[in-house]
């Protein structure tokens, strides 16, 4: 079939000396590593937002423990998130800027 044909021809064959992996093949895209960068920047929020009122509640019970009775447990557990947020998008999506071209040129 075409299919066929075109994909044979898009790869290089094994026998031709080639391993497959030239400078060009692994190159990303702009667009491709901007998809990595948005899917990093979400993944880290979500974990963040998923894990925040859980270390809220350590901290708080932490303080509890030291004596402190002013310690509501439950109340305003969101409460500060948007600066962590703030920190987490762009480092989360750095890290994957470098971690997706990387797996791809050891690969």
């Amino acid at each position: 079939s075409d299919r066929t044909t075109d994909a044979a021809r898009a790869s290089p064959s094994p026998s031709s000396g080639s391993s497959g992996s030239s400078a060009t093949s692994s190159m990303m895209s702009a667009r491709e590593l901007a998809g990595h960068m948005a899917s990093g920047a979400v993944a880290g929020c979500a974990v963040e937002a998923a894990f925040y009122p859980l270390d809220t509640i350590k901290t708080r019970l932490q303080a509890a423990r030291r004596g402190d009775a002013s310690v509501h447990l439950f109340r305003g557990l969101y409460r500060g998130i948007g600066g962590n947020l703030l920190g987490v998008a762009p480092a989360s999506a750095l890290f994957f800027a470098a971690y997706e071209p990387m797996k791809r040129a050891l690969e």
